[in-house]
């Protein structure tokens, strides 16, 4: 079965996903919706596909399964809300929307309808940060008991029109990517415990960001429900992408690490190993991470699970989770407080 895809949204990131969707064996992109003119000449120039500015035009087709949404973070929830109601399944980018209504608004419309939605964490599909969660699982480091996620980084990217760089639009910057890292240490914990409360700390080097409550800078303690915790910390006030990880269990100690002059680069440096408390072992990683390669991963898994009518493997709940840890976080800062989650 060829699984036909619409992609809404031609920017940067967006002009990667219909790359990608193009190389994907059982994959067929058939029409595009980017924001002006300029991006639709793009598209039609690079894509040889039919590209329209009014996106409904393209939800209007009966020709398309999937419709791929890469548009600022605002405009997720509208766009995705009438995506559903065209009766078409969603691959849609992080953060699932700037509300836990919204994400919920989501999840009941597509369970009414049988429709499939699948968030954009590509970490899931990561042969390095899929294959922690997998040595977690097998019980290699025993019971997983603390995460520490860091990132250290070059400053965003302004995004078409410079809506990264505003509140209304972006939500916040905790939604642009910590979201990412809160969702992968709930999956890491997955099974075993939930949050139950999280507090953060931010600042920014930018009096103006940080009035708008931007922070380039956060650090954020999340707490499990049967004592775990993790520590999420990143900073945009540095250079090149460094991300590191460490996951310590009852028995042992997982640590991993990518690196490299951006996060869109197709020759990164990355180290897996782990310490089942007797020996170090470093292991292979024979596919390479990356936030490009991973869009691969996660498009190719895509196709194949609304060929064969399986889960997604980010579902909805995955999204709303993610979105709800990146909001406290968000209210911790903001608060100076902690923030509880209902158990």
């Amino acid at each position: 079965m060829t699984v036909r895809y619409g992609l809404i949204g031609y920017g940067a990131w967006g002009s990667h996903h219909a790359k990608t969707i193009q190389s994907t064996p059982s994959a067929r992109l058939v029409a595009v919706a980017a924001s002006s003119e300029a991006s639709a000449d793009k598209a039609k120039a690079e894509l040889g596909t039919d590209v329209y500015t009014d996106y409904t035009k393209l939800l209007e087709r009966e020709d398309i399964d999937v419709v791929d949404i890469v548009v600022p973070n605002y405009l997720h929830h509208e766009i995705a809300l009438r995506t559903l109601k065209a009766g078409k399944h969603i691959l849609l980018e992080k953060p699932m929307a700037l509300t836990v209504e919204e994400c919920r608004d989501l999840i009941d419309e597509a369970a009414g309808r049988g429709l499939t939605i699948q968030i954009g964490f590509e970490l899931h599909f990561s042969p390095l940060w899929g294959r922690v969660k997998a040595l977690i699982d097998e019980g290699k480091i025993g019971e997983l008991k603390t995460a520490h996620v860091h990132l250290s980084r070059f400053p965003y990217r302004n995004g078409s029109g410079g809506w990264r760089k505003d509140a209304k639009r972006v939500g916040n910057w905790i939604l642009e990517e910590p979201v990412h890292f809160y969702d992968l240490v709930r999956w890491y914990f997955a099974g075993q415990e939930q949050p139950v409360s999280l507090y953060a700390l931010g600042n920014s080097r930018d009096a103006g960001t940080e009035a708008d409550q931007l922070y380039e800078n956060i650090a954020t303690g999340i707490s499990f429900s049967k004592g775990g915790y993790a520590t999420v910390n990143q900073t945009l006030a540095a250079y090149g992408h460094y991300l590191s990880g460490e996951f310590i269990g009852t028995k042992g100690v997982l640590k991993a690490k990518w690196s490299g002059s951006s996060d869109r680069i197709r020759d990164p440096r990355f180290r897996l190993e782990y310490y089942d408390g007797e020996h170090r072992h470093e292991l292979e990683v024979v596919d390479k991470p990356g936030e490009l390669f991973e869009l691969e991963y996660q498009i190719a898994q895509f196709t194949e699970v609304i060929a064969k009518g399986e889960r997604p493997i980010v579902s909805g709940e995955d999204g709303l989770w993610a979105v709800k840890l990146s909001l406290a976080a968000q209210e911790s800062i903001v608060g100076k407080k902690v923030v509880l989650f209902d158990r």
